[in-house]
């Protein structure tokens, strides 16, 4: 049974990666089907490129093979903003759920600078008017309405952005609510929290992994 089919302009393009499930929910991060350093309309929540899609799977629905969560944000205004619950994503590596505090999470891959979020309902993440917290346009960004990066890092040596991350659930007290993210060039091992009470967001370098993984996963039985 085809739930969904997402076409894309080419076999080169930025697609996103990886599917998350949550109690009958299907969310899809797509990449923004650009390639190189071109933008693609990441800003737009009214097409799917760029954007994060939660879709009800638990259900089989016409026209669709699925339906569609009513606390959607744009779920009244119909067609494929309906599905959308983010957007302003440029090349996500994957999406993860918190089950602890029921967040999500996702890591984008940037040009030069990645980056890890939270990402409630009607999130503008940024892209491609924000690389990171990097302006990329002329005149600023003081009044940009978007949701801040909890974490970025710059490219540097041999990264090149995460791959699929993963929440810590009982792996260790310091890393435990974190979410934890690796580098698939370099294998450089990150954890970022979100901020708490008078503190700032922080992102800490915990280790590298060698071989470099290809994702990472939160194992039930604890850690990842």
């Amino acid at each position: 049974l085809e739930v969904i089919a997402i076409d894309h302009d080419g076999p080169t393009v930025r697609r996103g990666a990886g599917l998350l499930t949550t109690e009958g929910l299907l969310w899809i991060p797509l990449g923004d089907d650009r390639e190189g350093d071109v933008d693609g309309p990441a800003d737009d929540p009214h097409q799917r490129a760029g954007n994060l899609l939660r879709l009800d799977v638990s259900t089989l629905a016409i026209p669709h093979g699925y339906g569609l969560p009513p606390d959607n944000p744009l779920a009244g205004e119909g067609g494929v903003a309906a599905e959308t619950w983010a957007w302003g994503l440029r090349d996500p590596a994957g999406c993860t759920h918190d089950s602890t505090q029921d967040r999500i999470w996702c890591a984008d891959v940037g040009a030069n600078v990645s980056e890890v979020s939270l990402v409630p309902a009607a999130s503008f993440l940024g892209w491609p008017r924000l690389e990171g917290s990097d302006c990329q346009i002329f005149g600023g960004c003081d009044n940009l309405d978007s949701q801040l990066p909890q974490a970025t890092y710059r490219h540097a040596e041999d990264d090149c952005g995460p791959v699929f991350p993963a929440s810590a659930e009982g792996m260790d007290p310091e890393l435990d609510g974190a979410l934890v993210y690796a580098d698939r060039c370099s294998g450089k091992l990150l954890a970022a929290r979100p901020p708490q009470g008078g503190n700032k967001s922080a992102r800490t370098v915990v280790g590298r992994l060698d071989p470099v993984p290809a994702a990472l996963a939160s194992d039930p039985a604890g850690g990842i």
